[in-house]
């Protein structure tokens, strides 16, 4: 392992991401995880120590994200990403290594040329310096060279930045910045589960995930390289950049547009294009009018003024004329202030399905209702029922809806909620599908077979997401208790943490065996004494079985019949699960290696088969023998791997029982291997 993977991994490296998590300014993407992220401090060092352990021995793996569509002004959708609590960490973790190398040769332009997405320095309790003095310096610049005599402009903006980021681009300014190969492969391997298009499993090349805190700094290696161009460095034009939205300022038309003809063959030469429409390259009539297009004020409203709701209501109207909204930062400043009122909610809904991308903003007005008038009620639904285009928009109908409806139409949103609820399989938002199953769950709509069937989902962000609405009053409190110990088995460790918080959080019992509860959320319920004693498996191998096969094993020690050799065989299962979807010669010979550990453990356990020798497998598989008799299965499986890969053109060039050549191994052999290591496997582990 290189030296900045190791840097990466180390624990106090791991400690300040998570301290760095915390603090993100970006309310939005946190608010999704405060309560995990309570869960997870819990048990903050033995999380964080685990964590270090399976990336620092090879065992860790990142994971599929959670997607979310949120529509644009434009009508399309623009992509959030949400990433499971240790990949944040592990994402943060990698890219604090970027930045303190991309630091020392980027700060020389910090609030002179670029003025976003500024590293403040492992020292501070912020990842980034606080926008807000990034924003304010870049309007100064602006202003400042307009005074100088640059009267002409022009915006530069990336089509689909993110998303376009070549993994092959991104690894050549990594090296250039001495970040080694073998860190920058890891990175993009990363990158490629956490940009592919879930549930179908289709990987990128290229794209950084929009949302985690981390990403902002990994996109600037790719811009740092138009910062850089000798180009922008000449007196004729000003270059500003806040995060991919580039400003030039010359003091003639052909200055500028020189300037960005060089930005367009840049953004080319690295596998980017600009957006035509937004380039307009005009003569600055009035700066002040200028700086609002770029900088985006907010509402310059005296402070007062809040609290004179009659004053912010007419000017809610004066900014949504006709329901119209030329100035959106303005308006959903002053909307943020405004009181609930039956006259704005009738003129907000009617703006919304005008403006369905500003649906945030006017739904979480919303949400400062405690109950909504039978009017409000039913044109909610009425928009709810006509709104079919996108998903997250009526998943936040819902939300912001839930226990607040009037009395009399409720019935007709539980209906509704019952037809969504019946063709879950076709909607692809977890958030809706998730806020679905609450309103029914809080109208009592499911038997508690049903319910435990749908918590039993794969889906670790649909059931964390649900748990966030439900309402234990109406509930009822022994349903939700015996649900969040159904969740306590759970095999996700996001879902399964979660429970456990809410169980100490609301002081509730445990009722699930313990040894039935998963590890992390066994530490939490101990460290509360919720529980007197934990019984932690530990090993990954039992997990790592099951993922081969597809079916659960019982629990078992690992630790205690493999002592020296548990990493070692936790580092071949992992490696196994790999290869048992890319290839199949190296599986065969890492199971024939796995089944030799596991052999030699065994007959150590076992003193009644015999003795045995590391690494001399064959010699122990003659049928018939003591091991033969008393473990037929597991005997079965290893000396069928064992052939395969005598077999295998990895391991020999010719076959020494046959002298025939060496084969490549079938994927259809290694679906057949499925159940003989299930019952070899199964066979030991009943045996121990």
């Amino acid at each position: 392992m290189t030296n900045d993977l190791k840097t990466a991994f180390e624990k106090d490296t791991l400690r300040l991401c998570w301290i760095w998590l915390n603090t993100n300014s970006d309310n939005n993407y946190k608010s999704y995880f405060r309560s995990l992220y309570k869960a997870y401090s819990l048990a903050l060092e033995e999380n964080i120590d685990k964590l270090h352990r399976e990336l620092k021995y090879h065992r860790y793996k990142t994971e599929l994200t959670t997607k979310l569509y949120i529509p644009k002004k434009s009508g399309i959708l623009r992509p959030f990403t949400f990433l499971n609590l240790n990949d944040q960490i592990v994402y943060l973790a990698l890219i604090f290594v970027i930045a303190e190398k991309l630091h020392k040769k980027a700060k020389k332009n910090y609030h002179k040329s670029v003025f976003g997405h500024l590293y403040a320095g492992k020292s501070s309790s912020f990842f980034y310096k606080k926008w807000t003095d990034g924003y304010v310096k870049y309007n100064h610049a602006i202003n400042d060279s307009f005074n100088n005599g640059f009267k002409w402009t022009a915006s530069f903006d990336l089509t689909a930045f993110y998303d376009s980021i070549d993994h092959k681009v991104l690894t050549h300014f990594l090296i250039e910045l001495g970040i080694t190969k073998e860190f920058s492969k890891y990175l993009t391997d990363c990158l490629e589960t956490w940009t592919a298009s879930s549930p179908n499993r289709i990987y990128h090349g290229h794209g950084i995930p929009q949302g985690p805190l981390p990403s902002g700094l990994l996109s600037e290696v790719i811009l740092q390289h138009f910062d850089e161009h000798k180009s922008f460095k000449k007196s004729s034009v000003k270059y500003f950049r806040y995060v991919d939205d580039i400003r030039l300022l010359g003091k003639t038309e052909d200055d500028v547009r020189k300037a960005l003809l060089e930005l367009d063959y840049i953004s080319k030469e690295i596998g980017l294009f600009p957006q035509s429409s937004k380039i307009n390259i005009h003569e600055i009539v009035d700066i002040d009018e200028e700086i609002k297009t770029v900088s985006l004020p907010p509402e310059p409203i005296d402070f007062k003024l809040i609290f004179d709701q009659k004053k912010v209501q007419e000017r809610v109207v004066e900014l949504s004329r006709g329901n119209k909204i030329e100035n959106e930062t303005r308006f959903k400043y002053v909307l943020a202030h405004a009181d609930p009122s039956e006259k704005l909610a009738k003129r907000l809904l009617a703006i919304l399905k005008k403006n369905p991308h500003l649906y945030q903003s006017i739904l979480k007005y919303f949400s400062k209702y405690k109950k909504f008038s039978k009017t409000v009620s039913k044109t909610l639904l009425e928009q709810i029922q006509t709104q079919k285009l996108y998903e997250e928009i009526t998943a936040s109908y819902l939300i912001c809806s839930l226990n607040k409806v009037h009395k009399d139409i409720k019935p007709d949103f539980k209906k509704y909620c019952e037809i969504l609820h019946k063709k879950r399989k076709g909607i692809n938002s977890p958030n809706l599908r998730s806020i679905v199953f609450v309103w029914l769950l809080n109208e009592n709509h499911f038997k508690f077979k049903e319910i435990e069937s749908i918590y039993k989902s794969k889906e670790w962000w649909l059931i964390h997401n649900s748990l966030e609405y439900i309402d234990i009053d109406l509930f009822g409190e022994p349903s939700y208790e015996a649900i969040l110990n159904v969740l306590l088995k759970s095999a996700s460790f996001e879902v399964s943490i979660k429970a456990a918080f809410l169980l100490v959080e609301n002081n509730l019992k445990v009722i699930t065996p313990i040894k039935e509860i998963n590890d992390a959320a066994q530490i939490i319920l101990r460290k509360a004494n919720l529980i007197g004693k934990t019984y932690l498996k530990k090993s990954s191998i039992n997990l790592k079985l099951e993922e081969i096969c597809g079916v659960k094993f019982p629990i078992m020690n690992w630790n205690n019949f493999l002592n020296s050799e548990l990493k070692n065989c936790e580092r071949l299962c992992y490696l196994l699960t790999g290869y048992i979807k890319t290839d199949a010669n190296a599986f065969i010979n890492e199971l024939d290696v796995f089944n030799d550990f596991i052999l030699y453990a065994l007959f150590k356990h076992d003193t009644t088969i015999g003795t045995y020798i590391l690494g001399k497998i064959g010699s122990c598989l003659t049928p018939g023998n003591r091991f033969a008799t008393k473990y037929p299965n597991l005997f079965k499986l290893c000396e069928t791997v064992h052939k395969l890969r005598l077999e295998s053109d990895l391991s020999h060039p010719k076959v020494n029982s046959t002298g025939k050549p060496t084969r490549r191994i079938k994927f259809d052999e290694i679906r057949k291997l499925k159940l003989l290591i299930e019952n070899g496997y199964k066979e030991l582990i009943s045996s121990i």
